[in-house]
């Protein structure tokens, strides 16, 4: 983002935070049949089209659901529980299996395990229990001894529901109860002992309120305030007085959602560290659940899930849609646009496990995603369209040079706080659904600022800054957004911005009455000019940001799975036409720029994302430009794409960047200087044709050094 690149080429080259950098895609394949183990057919499948990531179920000795079970299905026939020689020769065996995947071609194998299911019944002793009886004959796995508790005290709830068969049931242990948490380790280490270079951790849900959790939820709250502020902000005097409850709108509501998040952190390192004592490099990568729609994320709040929080640990998070990407009837947009995005602010690689992209153009239009979005990957469920795939991959390796160690190029950042979540405002997640929505059907370069990341050096690149209805906010970060302001940023406040403080209490005033004392000059009501910026304030979203007819992420979740519903929902939305934007016409004046960076001609499918990269031979700037006019016919049913003509690329250089040259390359044409011209910091190209992805360079002459 722009304001990443003014920390590396100014005056802000000390600032403490180190820049996160686009990296080479991925090709990832996952895939949890019981049938990979020994069989010849399934390493000709993968030697076909090598994944860089082979994710595979639950081929394991010890499965973390049912311990020491024989068999590699997610849910076996009969409980069969090995004796621990037999699991002395079936971790032998899975040693040469991932071996001979490591030879067919996949670079990274992980497994399959989940933290919160064990599947029994703990009074007929069966499932799970079978295997605790008799945990002292497996001690020398690394299990010790045996926990004094019996593991129905593990349970988050005395809940239980049926499972498919007659003799089990599945229960939900809490990932802080210390023997389930000593029994994933075990488990980890035993992935890592068969050579698996990671370990995949399927659900992530907890709510849990019992002694487990109140007695750390003690220690987490020690560590962010003094005895005194715990009991004089929570009323906790001691750790039998804490209780956790998300279920409202004050500070332990939102401190209870971070102890959740922060406990998965925390279980995450665990496992994560297991695994790289045995194995250097160890990955672990976490299911983070759909944000394709505004229902998946509003049923979760509360129960863990956070990106930022889990980012801190992680190098991948998975997000699982059932979607392919594309267009739905006549102008409904498929993408993975928002996930690559807020995972890349949140420093992390977002792999998109997308069900239903699985024929040649889905699958392709899928790959091109994960090279727009900065790095990351297509999370491909089967073998289908290895033809794609082989593409995808030389393709990106034959070009490293434009995929790899470059920053976002941004000149709007829009705020996107999972905290206000916590704090029960959900006007914040619907207006950042349709704000991306609208900025990328505008050709807005835009990056998403998450928590935290209201900071002086950070906002400075930014021509404009969205506040969403962000109604919490803390001085620090309002004295960044008045020093931004002053310094000629345009910042734009959507509803009542920074009405609380970061505990929560009500302000006297608007902070942002004190900037906005100058005449207002624009003859608009919501405009003030603050020193060398400006202030917009803008109460009424629906007036400056359009709603559409129809739009995918307003579906329920369950509609969203169905694409049958999907389908007759985007075939009865009209189509949209591209109209003009309240919103840009009231910044662009104010910003004295162009924000848009495609012609008008330039269709709404289109949609551009860029990023900067400083050499010793110069500076070069990216444009990845997607096509998602690839009609989706049925599932998995896609294309071909309708090719777009005569792209107008209109883009904003650095301070002290000059263009030199400009080229595309894409995966199904052969790379083409493009002719280009020259009008202050603004570099203008025209791109022929645009069939699904095309990736645009602009070389430049820089007066900077790095």
């Amino acid at each position: 983002m722009i304001v990443i690149l003014l920390a590396v080429y100014t005056s802000a080259a000390s600032a403490p935070d180190v820049s996160f950098k686009t990296a080479l895609p991925q090709v990832y394949l996952i895939d949890y049949a019981a049938t990979h183990v020994g069989n010849p057919q399934y390493l000709e499948t993968i030697a076909e089209a090598p994944p860089d990531i082979l994710h595979v179920g639950h081929d394991l000795a010890f499965k973390s659901h049912l311990g020491p079970c024989r068999g590699f299905g997610s849910f076996p026939a009969s409980y069969d529980l090995m004796s621990p020689d037999e699991c002395d020769v079936e971790i032998a065996r899975l040693r040469e299996y991932v071996d001979t995947l490591h030879r067919a071609g996949a670079r990274t194998v992980i497994p399959y395990i989940c933290d919160v299911f064990l599947f029994g019944d703990h009074e007929k002793r069966t499932g799970f229990w079978t295997f605790y009886d008799h945990w002292a004959d497996y001690k020398r796995f690394g299990f010790g001894k045996k926990p004094e508790t019996d593991p129905i005290e593990w349970m988050q709830s005395d809940e239980r529901r049926p499972f498919e068969r007659n003799d089990m049931f599945v229960y939900e242990p809490c990932i802080n109860h210390p023997d389930w948490q000593r029994y994933l380790r075990a488990i980890v280490r035993l992935v890592a002992q068969c050579g698996y270079d990671g370990v995949f951790v399927d659900v992530n849900s907890f709510r849990c309120p019992h002694a487990c959790c109140r007695s750390l939820f003690w220690k987490y709250l020690r560590e962010r305030y003094s005895a005194e502020e715990v009991n004089k902000l929570f009323g906790f005097d001691s750790p039998k007085s804490v209780r956790l409850n998300e279920n409202g709108k004050d500070l332990l509501a939102v401190e209870t959602c971070r102890f959740r998040a922060w406990s998965f952190a925390r279980l995450f390192t665990m496992l994560k560290n297991e695994g790289a004592a045995i194995h250097p490099g160890f990955m672990l990568l976490p299911n983070l659940s759909p944000m394709a729609h505004i229902a998946g994320v509003r049923q979760r709040i509360g129960n863990g899930q956070d990106v930022g929080r889990w980012a801190t640990v992680c190098d991948w998070l998975m997000f699982e849609e059932m979607q392919q990407p594309g267009l739905f009837g006549a102008g409904t947009i498929s993408d993975c646009t928002l996930q690559y995005k807020l995972a890349f602010a949140n420093r992390v690689r977002g792999g998109m496990l997308l069900y239903h992209a699985r024929d040649s153009d889905g699958v392709s239009l899928a790959m091109a995603e994960a090279g727009a979005g900065g790095g990351g990957a297509l999370i491909q469920g089967g073998y289908e369209s290895p033809e794609a795939r082989n593409r995808y991959r030389a393709f990106w390796r034959d070009n490293r040079d434009f995929f790899e160690g470059y920053e976002p190029w941004s000149q709007d950042g829009v705020c996107y706080f999972r905290d206000e979540l916590y704090w029960g405002n959900l006007a914040h997640l619907h207006a950042i659904y349709r704000l991306r929505d609208h900025l990328a059907r505008h050709h807005v370069l835009f990056d998403f600022i998450v928590d935290g990341g209201l900071k002086p050096w950070k906002l400075r690149g930014y021509k404009a800054v969205i506040l969403p209805f962000l109604t919490h906010l803390n001085n620090r970060e309002l004295e960044a957004l008045r020093e931004y302001v002053e310094e000629g940023g345009v910042l734009v406040a959507m509803g009542d911005c920074g009405t609380f403080d970061e505990l929560g209490r009500r302000r006297a005033r608007s902070p942002f009455v004190r900037w906005t004392d100058s005449a207002n000059t624009e003859g608009s009501s919501f405009v003030r000019h603050v020193k060398k910026g400006a202030f917009l304030s803008i109460d009424d979203l629906d007036a400056h940001v359009p709603p559409s007819p129809f739009n995918l992420y307003d579906l329920g979740e369950e509609e969203a799975n169905d694409i049958e519903i999907v389908m007759r929902h985007a075939m009865d939305a009209p189509a949209i036409v591209k109209e003009s934007s309240p919103l840009l016409e009231l910044i662009a004046p104010l910003a004295k720029t162009d924000l848009t960076v495609a012609g008008p001609e330039t269709p709404r499918t289109v949609q551009v994302s860029a990023f900067v990269k400083q050499d010793a031979a110069g500076g070069s700037l990216v444009l990845h430009l997607l096509n998602y006019n690839l009609p989706i016919h049925g599932l998995a049913k896609s294309g071909p794409p309708v090719p777009v003509h005569d792209i107008t690329i209109d883009v904003p250089l650095p301070q002290g960047w000059r263009a030199i040259s400009a080229e595309t390359i894409a995966p199904d044409a052969p790379p083409e200087n493009i002719a280009f011209t020259k009008s202050g910091l603004r570099t203008r190209a025209h791109i022929p044709q645009l069939n699904l992805y095309k990736v645009l360079r602009i070389r430049c002459k820089t007066d900077v050094r790095p």
